[in-house]
């Protein structure tokens, strides 16, 4: 684990980070995963934090071939540089996948277009099942469901939000990107997997 907070414990102090890593991990168990820690509470993920996050990835010359982002911020100022940064890591061969704002809003970085961005339906009630979505800022809906987790105590839980979609759909590209090692990571291999693996395609015009 990576700290980057002003808490001298570098631990998940919340579960939500550690829900996350077991939800992944669930899909795709032989993955290696680095945890960046951005933030000691869940109403304090502001950009300055993700963007500090980016950049240590990209400044560390981490090799990462996905990138889980299940979280988002509402603040518009200077979203041009995390856009850039995305960017930047999208060509050292990463996928970003992130999750959008619970309520409904346009968050970031999920609403970019170099992002894989997750929302959730219930019509989906099978954890493997998924929607696929065409010419959209959404490019997942995942299940809206109950997600079995291990929180920072390693206490069994149950979790449910975008967030956790979006481990879940972050698991299921591992495995198929681990199946295709051969090819080149990148964002438009990934989005021809997860349309290729969709219980449902939609293409909004």
């Amino acid at each position: 684990m990576v700290n980057l907070t002003q808490n001298i414990n570098p631990y998940d102090s919340i579960g939500h980070g550690s829900s996350i890593i077991s939800i992944i991990k669930q899909k795709a168990p032989n993955i290696k995963i680095l945890s960046v820690k951005i933030s000691d509470s869940f109403d304090d993920v502001d950009l300055d934090s993700i963007i500090d996050a980016l950049e240590f990835l990209i400044d560390n010359n981490y090799s990462c071939n996905i990138i889980n982002m299940s979280l988002g911020t509402l603040t518009l100022s200077d979203i041009g540089k995390m856009k850039r940064l995305i960017d930047d890591l999208l060509n050292k061969g990463a996928v970003i996948v992130s999750s959008f704002n619970n309520d409904g809003y346009n968050s970031y970085p999920a609403v970019f277009d170099n992002v894989i961005g997750i929302d959730s339906t219930d019509e989906c009630n099978n954890e493997n099942d998924y929607y696929y979505l065409e010419n959209c800022n959404v490019n997942v809906l995942g299940s809206f469901i109950y997600y079995r987790a291990k929180n920072h105590l390693n206490e069994s839980t149950m979790v449910k939000g975008n967030s956790y979609t979006a481990a879940n759909v972050t698991g299921i590209i591992s495995n198929a990107l681990h199946l295709k090692s051969s090819e080149k990571n990148n964002l438009t291999l990934t989005k021809t997997i997860l349309f290729q693996q969709a219980k449902k395609v939609y293409k909004i015009k």
